[in-house]
């Protein structure tokens, strides 16, 4: 809890301060990856957060309690609408103006909805989709490298996919769909190759 919590408020410096710095919304391209600038830290925590959990093994447990996860099902429309709402109030209202309010509101409801939604999708996983089975325990042995490597492998498909005359909502489910398998191949690959080295060894 401590963790997270001091994970939120420094993403949420990080987002004003460099926001102030290199302006709103501001991005950095490479001829490989393309970032949000005010996002980084947000994303760099995230990632920091899994691995450290997923080292602790807090997910090896069944969750004990049912109160948070039904609350947070209750309640994470709120931050979610709300990052909405702050979204359209420049096309709602005639002659906006950025403050530094408006840049408060953004990044607070964006990683509120960020935080309550990760938490959703690792609970609803860990109460209904803990399976067996030789399925499974492949995706299982291979989920901490997919969680590894799955980043790199969305800026690389969606660089490539930015470049592609499709529609948008035909490019998200692509890109959904090619990291998922994409990540899961080169993990299993890769773990396929080291032991068959370490048994020619």
């Amino acid at each position: 809890g401590g963790a997270i919590a001091l994970a939120l408020v420094a993403a949420l410096a990080w987002s004003i301060i460099v926001g102030g710095l290199t302006g709103f919304r501001s991005w950095t391209l490479t001829p490989l990856l393309d970032f949000e600038n005010e996002r980084l830290l947000v994303y760099l925590f995230s990632f920091a957060l899994g691995a450290m959990f997923y080292k602790r093994g807090s997910f090896e447990t069944p969750p004990k309690g049912r109160w948070l996860y039904y609350a947070a099902n209750g309640l994470a429309w709120i931050p979610v609408t709300a990052h909405i709402i702050v979204r359209l109030v420049p096309f709602l209202v005639e002659g906006f103006t950025m403050t530094p309010v408006y840049r408060l509101l953004w990044w607070i409801s964006f990683d509120l909805s960020l935080l309550v939604m990760v938490y959703l999708m690792v609970e609803s996983f860990r109460r209904y989709f803990d399976r067996t089975g030789p399925v499974w325990s492949a995706l299982n042995r291979a989920s901490y490298g997919v969680y590894i490597v799955h980043v790199i492998l969305i800026g690389v498909f969606g660089t490539l996919l930015m470049k592609a005359g499709l529609p948008v909502y035909v490019k998200y489910p692509v890109l959904v769909l090619s990291t998922w398998v994409g990540s899961n191949l080169l993990v299993l690959a890769y773990s396929g190759a080291r032991r068959r080295g370490s048994r020619t060894a």
